[in-house]
């Protein structure tokens, strides 16, 4: 790992405390057009998956004749960690912030136990955009991503880095995400 990605890229940091018991349902939350992500990231956690400590979920498991909606909602309730792979194409889709964000913030709002890991993908406008939630439109409550700590900064993206880096980073949510739920 060169020194600059080590101190300057990477800010997560997994908690010397140990785990917190949390469950094991983590939730993939994507643009379409940013699905290579999501492939590399279950590539890496698979190993933890095998171990039967978590599971992954994105809308790839979606069968033919299911309630898509309802099918992304049920698995939002389930999760216990969701990892959001920020993008400018993350933050045009309408699904995501009217359906997805506000049921992640809402879940967040009742449960402290859940855990947001933000991936800064590409740049966007991902520190002013303001999400509302429980209603999209009106509220009452409002929230910006970028008030949560992200793992990569905003100089940092992923695709602004070389790959063993990428890698690196998607390693370091698998951790991190193993740290808070392998143990539940």
């Amino acid at each position: 790992m060169t020194r600059y990605f080590e101190e300057e890229c990477l800010e997560f940091r997994s908690s010397g405390g140990g785990p917190v018991p949390l469950g094991q349902s983590v939730f993939l939350c994507y643009a379409r057009e940013d699905r290579k992500w999501i492939d590399r990231f279950k590539a890496i956690f698979r190993p933890y998956v095998r171990q039967a400590r978590l599971t992954t979920w994105d809308d790839e498991e979606i069968r033919v004749g299911d309630d898509w909606h309802h099918r992304i909602q049920e698995r939002v309730r389930a999760a216990k960690a969701v990892v959001l792979f920020i993008s400018r194409d993350f933050l045009a889709s309408d699904y995501i912030a009217t359906s997805e964000l506000p049921a992640f913030l809402r879940k967040r709002r009742t449960d402290d136990r859940v855990r947001i890991f933000p991936i800064l993908v590409s740049p966007s406008l991902w520190d002013d955009v303001e999400f509302r939630y429980p209603d999209p439109s009106t509220g009452p409550h409002s929230f910006k991503l970028s008030t949560l700590q992200a793992v990569n900064r905003e100089e940092c993206t992923l695709v602004e880095m070389p790959e063993p880096e990428q890698d690196r980073v998607l390693i370091s949510v698998a951790k991190g995400i193993n740290t808070l739920l392998g143990d539940a």
